[in-house]
């Protein structure tokens, strides 16, 4: 399937697709914004424990912990690895109300608000596109499938 809707607010437009193990984004911004940020937001719906394993500038590798949702059964475990077009100017992680610049990686568990943050030079780059591998067996199996 696919995809197209825009942000309104931030004047973002999003495209979305997937295949069986990856899913494909692009964020167009607008040609004169700057510093525009790519939010992964990993506690949403994190059900136990979750982390940021690596963060470099154009690529996030982590694993959430889950319970429930179309899992009746024992809670599991679901990698990811983002990989970005280009490089972010700026890498952040977030745990709960502390954002710290520039680091590699964060943990959280139940109840913990976690996630990580790049910001693009959009005025040179306007168009972001990530591609998400997704994975039952590793943060690298999940960059596998990405590619």
């Amino acid at each position: 399937g696919y995809s197209k809707f825009g942000l309104k607010r931030y004047n973002i437009m999003v495209e979305l697709t997937a295949s069986r193990r990856v899913g494909l984004h692009r964020y167009t911004f607008p040609p004169s914004e700057n510093n525009s940020k790519v939010i992964l937001d990993l506690s949403h719906i994190l059900s136990f424990d979750g982390a940021i394993m690596s963060l470099s500038l154009n690529q996030i590798k982590g694993v959430g912990q889950y319970k429930g949702g179309w899992n009746s059964g024992d809670s599991y475990k679901v990698y990811f690895c983002s990989q970005f077009n280009v490089n972010a100017i700026e890498q952040a992680t977030w745990w709960n109300q502390r954002i710290d610049i520039n680091t590699t990686s964060c943990v959280g568990t139940s109840g913990d608000k976690i996630g990580a943050i790049l910001t693009f030079d959009t005025i040179k780059n306007p168009v972001i596109i990530s591609r998400v591998g997704i994975s039952f067996i590793s943060a690298d199996q999940a960059c596998d499938n990405a590619e």
